[in-house]
């Protein structure tokens, strides 16, 4: 209770300390009765009103000083008060150390899952997403069951849309070139998955570095421009095309120590040399995920079979069966989600269909015979929202 008082005393103190208007206002007021008193008084005994004024306000002094004057010294006591007022619950706290560490910890404790609750609701839900107008970032997604896929990827996302469907981030590369060709209501459509973490060798030091993969129009769609050298780009993103990357800020300071000649360097990963062409801008991270530090080198997606331990085995850039990467597009203005479903739905669901087919007819007869092969039916449909948010 004596610490709760001294809080109020001293908040009603740090209040009334920003009161300066107030108490010059009430001091000018007193001086001003203070003359008017002195100036009857003289009237009475004989003096001329205007004789009265003057020598009243002479004889009261310079009644700008005298209000300066007030104010400091209501100043100085009050600071004198605060100063007796803290040594008092200093000592008051001392004398009963184990409530105080209580009442410490219990503050810690406090402060600090407000603050982590705060951080995690601004990353999933308050933020956008670092970049030129967020809200026209949408995501393109699958709803509702899918037998039109043999393997997946989901990095952890999950969850259902309004109609109670099961959601899922991923579709397969071959299914989203179809959605870009199909394209009439988006500026564009990137792709973009994890790519795990990465032994990556500098200056012949060995570390784990975050990778991600993405399409070579991703910065483009996204318009994020590189802090030093240049971004990403389709010519980059082809299988013919050299092996190039570009590292985050965070990496660059941490491994380069910022230094701009780190543009056309070539460093090591998982076992491949790639040469480094830009620098993600500080506040960019991806639009995976807005809650942690992003990923530390971006590569084109057709660089992901060399990151592989076999690449010859991976081929999950032609397998339309295997869904893996995650789909965003910009609105054209003007349009809204439904209008984007409504274009890309259609062939998003031919895409699926077609896949599976073209996977059965690439199994041996007996294989594809298989009750389990045959008697696949379920085609999910797309689902359309914003990406502002990540």
């Amino acid at each position: 209770m004596i610490f709760k008082q001294c809080l109020i005393d001293i908040r009603a103190r740090l209040a009334a300390l920003f009161r300066r208007v107030e108490i010059y206002e009430r001091a000018d007021e007193e001086l001003q009765f203070h003359i008017a008193m002195l100036e009857q008084r003289m009237i009475e005994s004989g003096i001329s009103p205007t004789d009265a004024r003057v020598l009243a306000q002479r004889q009261l002094g310079n009644t700008t000083r005298i209000k300066e004057q007030t104010l400091e010294s209501w100043r100085y006591a009050f600071v004198d008060t605060l100063i007796r007022d803290f040594r008092y619950a200093v000592r008051v706290l001392l004398q009963a150390r184990g409530w105080t560490l209580v009442v410490l910890l219990s503050l810690a404790l406090g402060i600090g899952a407000n603050t982590a609750l705060f951080s995690g609701v601004n990353g999933l839900f308050l933020r956008t997403v670092p970049v030129e107008n967020p809200e026209t970032l949408v995501r393109l997604r699958s709803a509702g069951p899918n037998e039109m896929r043999r393997n997946s990827s989901g990095y952890g996302f999950s969850g259902k849309n309004a109609a109670g469907q099961d959601l899922r981030e991923t579709t397969s590369y071959p299914i989203y070139q179809a959605l870009r060709s199909a394209n009439e209501t988006l500026t564009d459509i990137a792709a973009s998955a994890p790519a795990g973490n990465l032994n990556v060798i500098v200056d012949g030091k060995a570390e784990l570095a975050a990778g991600y993969l993405v399409s070579g129009n991703y910065f483009g769609l996204l318009r994020v421009s590189p802090e030093i050298g240049r971004a990403l780009s389709p010519e980059d993103d082809m299988a013919s095309s050299a092996h190039v990357a570009m590292i985050s800020y965070g990496f660059w300071m941490k491994r380069f120590g910022g230094r701009p000649d780190v543009v056309g360097r070539t460093v090591t990963a998982n076992n491949r040399p790639v040469t480094i062409i830009g620098v993600t801008p500080a506040r960019f991270t991806s639009i995976l995920n807005l809650t942690d530090a992003g990923p530390d080198m971006w590569f084109p997606l057709a660089f992901d079979p060399a990151l592989a331990p076999n690449p010859a085995s991976n081929i999950r850039l032609k397998d339309a069966t295997y869904w893996w990467v995650q789909v965003v597009g910009r609105l054209k203005p003007g349009v809204t989600f439904e209008q984007v479903r409504a274009n890309l739905d259609g062939p998003f669901q031919n895409a699926a269909r077609d896949s599976w087919s073209s996977h059965l007819a690439s199994i041996p007869a007996e294989e594809r015979a298989l009750s389990e092969n045959q008697n696949r039916n379920a085609v999910p449909s797309l689902e359309v929202d914003s990406a502002a948010q990540g």
